[in-house]
This record gives C-alpha cells, structure tokens and sequence, in this order.
C-alpha cells in the first residue's frame, strides 16, 4: 500500500477524501486521514483488478466454465479500538490500533468471501464460516476426488437451502497475533470472547447488540462457556503442531508453553529444549498423561 496519493488527480482525492472515515478525517490534513485515504485508495486499485481478470474471462469466452473465489486474510483496523488497547497492549511498533496484527476485533476478523460458480445459482448466506473452510470447498466444487489433503475447516454446500454444521451457531477461532502478546477469540453465534494468554484474561461482546465491540460484557456464565470454548482450541491447535512436527522454538516458544500449562492446557507436552535436556522417566517411573 502506498503511503502517498501523487498519483491521483484532485478530482480523485476529494472522492477518497469523501469515502474516508469522519472520525479519522475530522482534520483533512491529518496523518491519520492521510492513511485512511490511502488505504480506500489501495481498496479502489484492488476493485479495478479484479474487474480486469473477470472481463478477461468474459473476453476469452471462459468464465461460463471457471470458478473464481474472493476473500482476504484480514481486514485493517484505523484506531477503532485504541483507547481499549493503548494502556494494556504492548505493541513493538509503538502505535496502537492501527493497521493488522495487533488485535482481534471485527474490523480485522470480519473478511468478505465471494464466490462465483458457473453452475451454482448466487445467494448472500448468513451462515457462521471460517477460512479455513475455503480449501475442502474448493476440492468440493472443483471435484477434485484423489485430493489428499487433511484439513480441520468444513465443506460450505452451496447448492442446499440450508446445511448441517453452518448455522450462526457453530463455533469458530481466530488467533495468530504478530504485535504483541498472543491472543485468542472465539465466537459461537453473535456472542464473541477475546482471551490474551499474556494475563489470563477474557473480554465478552455481543455482536449483534455491540458491532463495534465497545461495551464489553461481564457475565459468570460467559465465562465458564469461552473457558471451555477457548480451551478446546488451544488443546486441538497445540496437539496438532505437536503432532506434526510443527511445535518447535519458531512456532512456540517454551514460555508460551509454560503459560499454557500453567492454564491448564497442554499438559504432558514438552518443549524441545525440555525433551533435549530431561530424560524421560522408564517404567512405572514415567509421567505425563496417556490417551
């Protein structure tokens, strides 16, 4: 994304100047504004390639046989929750709120999914999905039959009214924060939790009557489902990179592990500078959980 807007004419940057966030432009001169011009800038530019390959497909006679799929792996944030982080997060980069990375709110989780088929009849869906849904929908539509792939998102059937497993109900994660300490969010229907593994501790929203996510709820209750909710994530995500070789010192730090444990979670995993250092107990002597 380019940090300038020399390339646009007057004409251009007053529409990007219109189409900006009040809050963020309330001075139009601002550096705050600024970004946010370049960012509907960068969103316009995207908007024209794509209608640049979809016109090609219609030119060459092919897009009655092609299927094309839209989404983002993330959305941007412009300081829409930067009095809610700013005296608890620690940012590396030094800002608060700005950009991706840094958080788990909606305006970052809540991507577009767009797909075109040739044999399927469009329809806005209100189904709860996740991306890791798009590749088994992929091999699906695409019948790809030998396909070898083991994936733990879910097949999205277009062609039913509705389907089994994708109400606004069904329980989806999101994690992998780059800024900061890790955190993780967990949403079964218009109810949402964002835990921080740093200090064990939740924030509540309810979607529906809260969007933006500005009056966090405390409930008992809420607390006892996203524990649980939470825990069942961290239990399948840490024993699969476990599983798979995957749970070294650059995917899991042993601290991090520790912070797990010290939770609950996780427990008869070892680090591999542990495993390296501490030889493992034999006979009646070992330890650790068996399953």
């Amino acid at each position: 994304m380019s940090g300038t807007l020399e390339a646009y004419d007057g004409h251009t940057r007053q529409e990007l100047l219109v189409r900006a966030r009040p809050d963020a432009c309330k001075d139009s001169g601002s550096q705050r504004c600024l970004q946010n011009m370049v960012y509907n800038a960068s969103v316009l530019e995207l908007r024209k390639a794509i209608a640049t390959v979809l016109n090609d497909l219609v030119e060459r006679e092919l897009i009655d046989e092609t299927m094309v799929v839209l989404y983002s792996d993330h959305g941007e944030e412009f300081w829409d929750h930067e009095a809610q982080q700013a005296p608890l997060e620690e940012d590396p980069r030094g800002t608060f709120g700005f950009g991706h990375g840094q958080s788990l709110y909606q305006e970052l989780l809540h991507v577009p999914l767009l797909i075109w088929h040739p044999g399927i009849k469009g329809k806005r869906r209100q189904e709860l999905v996740s991306l890791v849904d798009v590749l088994p929908s992929l091999v699906a539509w695409l019948e790809l039959e030998n396909a070898d792939i083991e994936v733990s998102g879910k097949w999205l059937p277009p062609l039913r009214e509705s389907f089994f497993g994708f109400s606004r109900d069904r329980q989806v994660w999101s994690s992998g924060i780059a800024y900061g300490p890790e955190k993780i969010s967990s949403r079964t229907g218009h109810m949402k939790s964002i835990f921080s593994l740093r200090d064990d501790r939740f924030e509540f929203y309810d979607l529906d009557a809260d969007p933006d996510e500005h009056a966090p709820i405390d409930n008992d209750s809420l607390m006892m489902a996203f524990d649980t909710l939470t825990g069942d994530y961290l239990e399948l995500e840490g024993r699969n990179q476990y599983a798979a070789g995957k749970l070294d010192s650059s995917q899991m730090k042993p601290s991090q592990l520790d912070d797990l444990k010290a939770i609950g979670y996780l427990q008869g995993i070892e680090s591999e500078s542990q495993a390296d250092e501490e030889p493992t107990p034999q006979g009646d002597e070992a330890g650790g959980e068996k399953e």
